[in-house]
């Protein structure tokens, strides 16, 4: 399953890419933070410091709002910590689930492959998690399609942010921007499509799995 594309080591500028990728060498990076170790006064420090808080703040702002990080980063993003928040004030994510969930991360991580064709880099991974719910509604035991949503969308942004920063250190990229080309494909990445897939299969799991057995038991 895609999830990131990303081209290395030059990347294109923002406001004008669709995969959200910044035109900025390995060299221009370690060229600007060097400054620091130069010995300048303490009022060009502050000054550099302030301009670099506020460049990140603001590559950060405009990634989040670019169109494909709104579809496949944002708005699941907000949902899924809505529908967390909500089923954590119930108490209705069981230990079980929890335990899961944190088996499922370092063997989706184990998962990720990157593949390389000349500049173009894509993170390719297998959702552990969304194939454990599916065995676990097939051995009759319920999960709420609504927070495998949440669930599923929380492993692979965290196991996509991880590889992103990976490759940002072993391609000597900036790491003030690693996020860049997470959720790039928009309405075909797989932040937004694998989450939203696994939520329709488990409920249509579910639907069949109660028509052919007894209640099924929460999980």
């Amino acid at each position: 399953m895609l999830t990131e594309t990303v081209v290395a080591p030059r990347r294109a500028n923002l406001p004008n890419a669709s995969l959200m990728l910044r035109d900025r060498t390995p060299g221009e990076h370690h060229a600007r933070y060097g400054l620091f170790a130069l010995g300048h006064d303490s009022a060009c420090v502050n000054t550099m410091g302030k301009h670099h808080m506020f460049s990140t703040g603001s590559d950060l702002w405009h990634y989040l709002f670019s169109p494909p990080a709104l579809v496949a980063v944002l708005i699941p993003g907000l949902a899924s910590l809505i529908i967390l928040t909500a089923y954590a004030s119930a108490h209705r994510i069981s230990a079980r689930l929890r335990l899961l969930w944190i088996i499922c991360l370092p063997v989706t991580l184990a998962s990720t492959r990157w593949i390389y064709n000349g500049d173009l880099h894509e993170l390719y991974l297998v959702s552990v998690f969304s194939v454990a719910c599916l065995l676990v509604i097939f051995r009759r035991m319920y999960i709420s399609p609504i927070l495998i949503y949440a669930l599923t969308f929380l492993s692979l942004g965290t196991v996509d942010a991880m590889a992103a920063f990976s490759h940002a250190l072993k391609f000597d990229l900036p790491l003030d921007t690693f996020y860049y080309g997470v959720g790039g494909a928009g309405f075909v990445d797989s932040l937004f499509v694998v989450p939203l897939g696994t939520a329709l299969v488990a409920a249509y799991a579910t639907a069949r799995v109660k028509t052919a057995s007894a209640a099924l038991v929460e999980f």
